[in-house]
């Protein structure tokens, strides 16, 4: 899904990924405790709807202890990601960018690291 930015014809994707330093059951924990709408989440769950998103969680195949805790691109090996894509039509750009943040900074909280990946990075 695309969003117009400042009125131009030029679009953004809504579409936005979470790299988390946590494994999908610390992750899914998290995330129930915290949103009451998501308690009857399975952690073996493929997917979930939240916030008017498809969530997918899945272990990192690149995932590097020690390269997750150096350089400029560490989150690229972090444990996890998390996967958001918006399903309904009137999600617009800035309630993404509100729940990118939101939900990074729950795992940051929660003493985990987690960076946001996003055609939208530099609206952050």
């Amino acid at each position: 899904m695309k969003s117009k930015i400042d009125g131009s014809t030029s679009c953004i994707s809504l579409t936005f990924r979470l790299a988390v330093n946590a494994d999908k059951k610390q992750i899914i924990e998290i995330l129930v405790n915290v949103y009451s709408e998501l308690h009857n989440i399975a952690i073996d769950t493929k997917y979930f709807i939240f916030k008017g998103n498809h969530v997918v969680v899945y272990r990192n195949e690149d995932y590097d202890k020690t390269l997750s805790m150096i350089g400029e691109d560490k989150f690229l090996y972090y444990k996890s990601i998390m996967d958001f894509c918006p399903q309904k039509d009137r999600i617009c750009l800035e309630s993404q960018i509100e729940l990118a943040k939101e939900i990074e900074t729950l795992f940051v909280h929660h003493g985990i690291k987690a960076d946001i990946i996003a055609e939208f990075e530099h609206l952050l």
